[in-house]
């Protein structure tokens, strides 16, 4: 029998508007939910619950942290990762250094799944707008998965308010309206975008998905559901054991008090264990720091890179398409216990072998920019010393074609099922 301890961060129970925009864009919250899984056979639990244990005791000791207070991820403070490893404090360092260190045991395996809120969303409009016009994605010969990823993106980039207020304010979308509003939208984005470097294959894959939407029929209203999906954790899961070779039978989970999540997990098959709080129970302690950890990495990352936020439509002239993208220089000043997190986690990444170690659904932008930054930093270069040989603004450049190249190979993945 194999024991996973699960917990997950960025959990929004409900997308809705919440302060005058879409609670997954606020200014505390993240569009991806990030959920983590640390697996290991029942009879090593004993053993390993020790070294979990003997982590935490020396955590709060480095950290100060009183004995009766709760270790968990925010405990360590959200600055830390304004550029990645490289804004973390010296003794936020060490305790991650220690973290990955723990994990890096062959006994463990470790499962990350990174959803996009956005995606979830947009997918079932799409989804139903896509089931009542398949004439017109037989006439424009259009991939659908493909199709679906050029509008989510699209959409999360500019993050125009009046699209998503129809969707999250309302029990019904005005599919009339829903189209009217993109249309409008793509059309000021391909005229203040084209002509840039940067930008010619967004235009052109923003061209054809204007004209696929122009001819689409939207005389209809459409209902989505706005409540999480927690079903696609187990997704997730089940295609990680099965390269694994782990039956469900075989598991048995440890979840936090998340009733939805208890719900979903016994309603796929699975045995779920302990249904306790987080402070009673080292395993998901240690799964909540993995979470955590993920969660922050990813939403410095993504704050990096996404355009700015769209509230008029007049803002899309104001906005710098022409200038090329970079990772803050900041992110490349490491400090050599900084470049260990990454080399650590890379190990532990490359050890299992498994394409589902980290699952995500196919707006992956993030999920690509989030594994790139650790390989790229780790694996591109075997040492600290090597990491040293590379100016900063050659590593930005250098980042900047490896993340470019990740991209496009995950592109060629995406096809309809």
């Amino acid at each position: 029998m194999y024991v996973l301890n699960y917990d997950e961060s960025s959990h929004l129970r409900k997308l809705t508007i919440k302060n005058g925009k879409p609670n997954m864009y606020n200014d505390n919250e993240s569009d991806d939910f990030v959920y983590a899984f640390i697996g290991y056979r029942q009879e090593d639990e004993e053993s390993l619950l020790k070294e979990f244990n003997e982590f935490e005791s020396e955590s709060k000791k480095i950290l100060g942290i009183p004995d009766e207070i709760e270790f968990k991820g925010t405990n360590i403070k959200k600055k830390n990762f304004n550029y990645g490893m490289a804004s973390m404090m010296k003794d936020n360092s060490e305790v991650y250094n220690r973290y990955f260190n723990k994990l890096s045991d062959n006994r463990i395996f470790i499962h990350i799944g990174i959803m996009s809120k956005t995606e979830y969303i947009i997918d079932q409009i799409m989804d139903k707008w896509i089931f009542k016009n398949k004439h017109v994605m037989l006439l424009h010969n259009v991939e659908i998965v493909r199709f679906k990823y050029v509008v989510s993106k699209f959409i999360y980039n500019h993050r125009y308010e009046e699209t998503f207020m129809g969707i999250l304010k309302n029990d019904e979308i005005n599919m009339g309206l829903f189209k009217s509003n993109l249309l409008k939208l793509l059309k000021e984005v391909i005229k203040y975008s084209d002509g840039y470097k940067r930008t010619t294959a967004q235009v052109s894959a923003l061209r054809e998905v204007h004209t696929t939407i122009r001819d689409m029929s939207s005389l209809f209203n459409i209902s989505i559901n706005k409540d999480w999906d927690y079903s696609t954790i187990f997704k997730g899961l089940q295609l990680f054991l099965s390269v694994k070779g782990i039956k469900k039978e075989e598991v048995i989970l440890n979840v936090d008090r998340e009733r939805n999540t208890k719900e979903e997990a016994i309603s796929q098959g699975f045995l779920v264990s302990r249904i306790e709080e987080s402070h009673l129970n080292i395993q998901l302690r240690f799964a909540d720091f993995l979470a955590n950890f993920s969660s922050r990495l990813l939403t410095s990352l993504s704050s990096n890179f996404k355009e700015p936020e769209i509230k008029e439509i007049s803002d899309i002239s104001k906005t710098d398409y022409k200038t090329k993208r970079y990772l803050k220089s900041a992110w490349f000043r490491l400090r050599e216990d900084q470049y260990n997190i990454y080399k650590q986690l890379n190990d532990k990444f490359l050890q299992d072998l498994n394409y589902y170690t980290v699952y995500t659904g196919y707006l992956f932008d993030s999920t690509i920019v989030f594994i790139g930054i650790v390989q790229y930093i780790a694996y591109e270069y075997k040492t600290y010393r090597e990491f040293l040989e590379v100016d900063i603004k050659e590593h930005q450049e250098r980042f900047n074609t490896y993340y470019m190249y990740k991209m496009t190979k995950q592109h060629s993945r995406l096809k309809d099922d």
